[in-house]
């Protein structure tokens, strides 16, 4: 969406449009570090997110949700399961 500004209007957040690092629907990689060993899987967002940001997102081999950090590259890192 765009919008006009008049002359000494300040730039509000709600003028502004978020990009976005990784996109609900968007393919990405799950990735579990766990030691030396690093786990990845392919997975769907199930939010937007930029760097940093808590998302979810579903495993595309067991269809499982799972929480984590979105890094660069459409990626989200999660904890290993410690059970």
């Amino acid at each position: 969406m765009v919008q006009t500004l008049g002359a000494g209007v300040p730039v509000r957040e709600r003028h502004m449009e978020l990009d976005w690092s990784v996109r609900e629907g968007d393919p990405i990689v799950i990735e579990a570090n766990t030691g030396s060993v690093v786990i990845s899987m392919a997975g769907i967002a199930l939010a937007n997110g930029q760097i940093g940001d808590f998302i979810e997102a579903r495993n595309l081999r067991s269809q499982k949700t799972v929480r984590g950090v979105v890094k660069e590259g459409k990626k989200i890192i999660v904890a290993a399961n410690m059970n």
